[in-house]
């Protein structure tokens, strides 16, 4: 485990506008719009004086030129007492979710089709699952939502393309039966949230991507329309997504390539707003998603990556996002960080992360649990 001190100073980087045009084309523009409100003799008088002004401009000073962009970085330091094993229990192949709920630590690992559960300092509890079809047992499980107060633990059991919902021991309470791949889980007031894998075939029938059922699991509503890019190969990218319960009992959906919009919606998928993560780092993701994507190294040239949503006790929204791809000499662009806002869009403050990590969530003191990129899990301290 690396070594992480306190971090965090302010600093601003600058960006300049771009340029008004060319100068004939300027006057003429002018002259147009003000020949309709002003009498001829007084125009001539405002030309002459705007041809001086712009072949004599005068000193502008760098504060009325530039156009500044302040970032305000975020102390954080390393919990060194929290513990984290070095046996099998604490090994993960694909860790698909992360949650922190009551007095523990959720572990989702796809690829080991396991749920593997700790307490808040990092001691083991129990793994449940396995691989297979039958009760308590997972195909490539991707989402995760934990009922702490209904002691309840859902599970988006992908491949076998159903939902299961465990009691906190790892006993089987029920099991529903979908007609797609869930990825994804989240409860609101009852209602049972569950996203669709964008396959292909979904996306060109416009099929909505988030299903609303009942306590009886019916089918109640859907909302999320998928969006369309112009090479069908990206529409996979284009439509991969985030969706996590704020504190609010709002679900929060973060599209994970490129497009930077937050949306957040009610448990009857009505739209309550919406705004967009500004990427803080030095190469500044451009929006929309026409890209080609032809190969795997295609992959790692789109620059926004969204891959993880975690609430504090405040419901401030934190965004484990970044670069994806690499600079001219190979090396990554600062690399994934945290981006923090208030839960109506206004932007707090940036985590730089002493490891880049793939998965967040926060405990109950507001202390920020993590995998880093090694798969290890970490605690620390924020301010």
């Amino acid at each position: 485990m690396k070594n992480s001190s306190d971090i965090g100073k302010s600093k601003e980087t600058k960006r300049r506008g771009p340029d008004d045009g060319s100068s004939p084309r300027l006057l003429a523009r002018i002259r147009a719009q003000l020949s309709t409100v002003i009498p001829p003799g007084v125009i001539i008088l405002l030309l002459i004086g705007l041809v001086f002004l712009v072949f004599n401009p005068p000193v502008i000073s760098p504060a009325a030129k530039d156009k500044k962009i302040v970032e305000r970085l975020i102390t954080i330091s390393e919990d060194k007492s929290f513990h984290f094993g070095q046996d099998e229990n604490y090994i993960f192949n694909s860790p698909a979710r992360l949650e922190v709920a009551g007095e523990n630590i959720y572990v989702l690992d796809s690829l080991d089709h396991r749920l593997c559960i700790f307490d808040l300092n990092g001691k083991f509890v129990r793994s449940i699952g396995q691989r297979g079809k039958g009760p308590v047992e997972f195909n490539h499980p991707q989402g995760l939502f934990i009922d702490p107060v209904k002691e309840k633990i859902y599970v988006a059991d992908t491949r076998n393309l159903r939902i299961q919902i465990l009691n906190l021991e790892g006993k089987e309470i029920s099991t529903h039966q979908l007609t797609f791949p869930p990825v994804a889980v989240a409860v609101l007031k009852d209602k049972l949230l569950v996203a669709a894998f964008p396959s292909n075939a979904l996306i060109m029938k416009d099929e909505l991507l988030i299903r609303i059922y009942n306590s009886d699991f019916n089918q109640i509503g859907a909302f999320l329309k998928p969006v369309k890019a112009s090479d069908p190969s990206v529409n996979l990218l284009a439509n991969q997504f985030v969706i996590k319960k704020d504190r609010l009992d709002r679900l929060v959906c973060a599209r994970q390539f490129c497009l930077n919009e937050i949306q957040v919606y009610d448990e009857t998928g009505r739209l309550s707003h919406r705004f967009e993560i500004i990427y803080k780092a030095a190469n500044l993701a451009s929006p929309g998603i026409d890209i080609m994507i032809k190969n795997d190294l295609d992959v790692q040239k789109i620059a926004y990556f969204v891959g993880d949503v975690a609430f504090d006790s405040q419901n401030n929204y934190y965004f484990l996002a970044g670069n994806t791809g690499l600079k001219s000499d190979g090396l990554p662009e600062r690399g994934r960080e945290i981006y923090k806002y208030n839960c109506q869009g206004e932007y707090l403050g940036t985590i730089l992360l002493p490891e880049k990590a793939v998965l967040i969530s926060f405990g109950p003191d507001d202390s920020l649990y993590l995998l880093d990129s090694n798969y290890t899990l970490r605690k620390f301290k924020i301010g």
